[in-house]
């Protein structure tokens, strides 16, 4: 890549020089357009804020291999004390049915929206 391509895909400095350009504001992964493709959302982070804080997670989302094998490399700097919390709270029909058990086959479907029962 030719030094005007990089500087021509560099993020904007917000305003108190934070080079966040709010792609993190456009990230919802569980709504369409990112369900249905999710390749052009991320070719475009990992080009453009490959690090960026989700306000809909509440969790700061990485996007490049090698940053996120970094990551998995180096426990003492990043935690991963929250990787068993679901990424959004249960609904209270899904914790009824999880609670009680025996759902019906018509009840799968506020389950499958959250997740497996086995992740729950």
């Amino acid at each position: 890549m030719k030094l005007d391509d990089k500087q021509a895909h560099t993020p904007t400095p917000a305003p108190g020089n934070c080079p966040v350009t709010g792609l993190g504001t456009e990230f919802n992964p569980f709504k369409d357009p990112y369900l249905a493709d999710p390749y052009p959302f991320l070719t475009r982070a990992r080009r453009e804020e490959p690090v960026f804080y989700s306000p809909e997670l509440d969790y700061w989302v990485v996007t490049r291999y090698n940053d996120i094998k970094s990551i998995f490399q180096d426990p003492a700097t990043f935690s991963a004390a929250s990787t068993q919390s679901p990424i959004k709270p249960l609904p209270p029909q899904a914790v009824q049915l999880l609670r009680e058990g025996g759902y019906r086959p018509d009840q799968r479907q506020v389950l499958y929206r959250f997740g497996s029962v086995g992740m729950v």
